[in-house]
């Protein structure tokens, strides 16, 4: 029950602060997912799953060039943006699915996974365990996975990693909290509220992720590291894994 609440309460995060727009087609994301799509263009595939796909910008752009495209993510409002948008563009080869990514079943095999957005700071160790599993069973042989994600444990350890934030969104104020971090999950507690809005108080999760976490779990689970790029930027990398 905690962790249905939980999920929720972040899903209630991304829509009262507009973030379904900005992971959709016709927010910032658009550009970013261009530049990965040329850079890494060597990796995508013909059928692609989209684990974590948020507003579906990488269905949008990849539709017409791939024969398929599934889009799973576990908002709801995200979800609902990414179908809509689909239609508007006559993306027919473009599905997207409302589940909990840990538990999705498929009968389609796909020869390119993506996980993208930093979309893994939702997902501690554990889930992201029962998510490769659950990609292992529908991809194909030799298939490419293809990952965004920060790396806390650097930002942590360069005291890069700020423990309040305070932002302005739609005209309100805004405050982000780190409140602990529990060492054996690996999730930093957060919760986030607005002073000027009753009920808005907000509890989740940053789940605590670094490439030695990251490429140790995915051999584990039978993916080879083939490619990387350091995103300064974002204090991030682009990984992509092979299939053994």
């Amino acid at each position: 029950m905690k962790d249905v609440k939980l999920r929720a309460s972040l899903e209630k995060y991304y829509i009262t602060l507009d973030r379904a727009n900005r992971y959709s087609f016709f927010g910032k994301r658009k550009g970013e997912i261009e530049r990965l799509l040329e850079e890494f263009s060597e990796f995508f595939g013909e059928k692609i799953l989209d684990v974590c796909c948020g507003g579906g910008a990488l269905g949008m752009l990849v539709h017409e060039k791939v024969k398929r495209y599934v889009g799973v993510d576990a908002n709801g409002e995200m979800i609902r943006n990414a179908r809509d948008v689909a239609r508007k563009l006559g993306a027919k080869n473009c599905s997207f699915f409302l589940c909990d990514v840990r538990k999705f079943a498929m009968r389609e095999k796909f020869d390119t996974i993506a996980c993208l957005g930093n979309s893994l700071c939702h997902l501690d160790v554990f889930d992201w365990i029962e998510v490769v599993k659950n990609v292992n069973e529908v991809s194909e042989k030799n298939a490419h996975f293809i990952i965004e994600y920060r790396d806390v444990v650097n930002l942590l350890f360069e005291k890069k990693w700020k423990d309040v934030t305070v932002f302005e969104e739609n005209g309100k104020l805004w405050v982000d909290v780190s409140k602990e971090m529990d060492t054996k999950s690996g999730k930093i507690w957060k919760f986030a509220f607005s002073p000027q809005e009753q009920r808005s108080w907000m509890e989740f999760f940053h789940a605590v992720w670094s490439p030695f976490i990251l490429r140790s779990v995915m051999r584990l689970l039978g993916w080879r590291l083939v490619g990387e790029k350091k995103v300064e930027e974002w204090d991030g990398y682009v990984e992509v894994y092979e299939k053994l």
